[in-house]
């Protein structure tokens, strides 16, 4: 299947025809993804219809009282204000981690920094691959899984992760201020 980026595959779908896809699914984020995906022939997740629909059913008026459209830049506003940052903890994990300090591991798989989506397109299904033949007792990833892009514009530094971005900018004393 192709690999679509958010914004093309948007573009292959109408606002009517989103909003009919959603009012048929009895709004279910999931049915509509489904649904999409089988007319497209591309896979649309749950994700992107649950933003899409933030842009189409929104409840937003103008000063006349008349319905607006928000803008995608509006609707990511949006997100990051409703977005809560926090410190991960081991203990989010907690119930998924299968180590136990008392035993030797003799087969172990260690899965390197993946740096998505700049992998080789083949690196999951080889390490799924490995799984398999070598039956490992313990796989452990060692982290990395995207890459973050870094653009430098003189003294700022722009870091894209995904639609987040942040600005880190050089003062002459050589700290550093973030903006967000």
């Amino acid at each position: 299947m192709a690999n679509f980026y958010r914004g093309k595959l948007r573009k292959l779908i109408t606002d009517d025809k989103l909003i009919r896809v959603l009012e048929s699914s009895n709004k279910s984020a999931s049915k509509a993804a489904a649904m999409l995906s089988n007319d497209l022939g591309v896979p649309v997740s749950r994700q992107n219809v649950e933003y899409w629909r933030k842009q189409v059913l929104s409840n937003e008026v103008n000063a006349k009282g008349k319905p607006v459209k928000p803008s995608a830049a509006r609707v990511n506003r949006a997100l990051v204000k409703e977005r809560v940052t926090r410190i991960p903890s081991v203990k989010d994990y907690a119930s998924e981690v299968k180590f136990d300090e008392s035993k030797i591991y003799k087969n172990i798989l260690v899965m390197p920094d993946l740096h998505a989506p700049y992998h080789h397109k083949d690196s999951l299904d080889f390490m799924k691959a490995l799984r398999d033949k070598y039956q490992p007792d313990l796989v452990v990833n060692l982290g990395d899984e995207i890459e973050v892009k870094v653009v430098e514009l003189g003294d700022v530094h722009v870091m894209y992760v995904k639609n987040k971005h942040h600005v880190e900018i050089e003062t002459d004393d050589e700290e550093e201020e973030e903006i967000k």
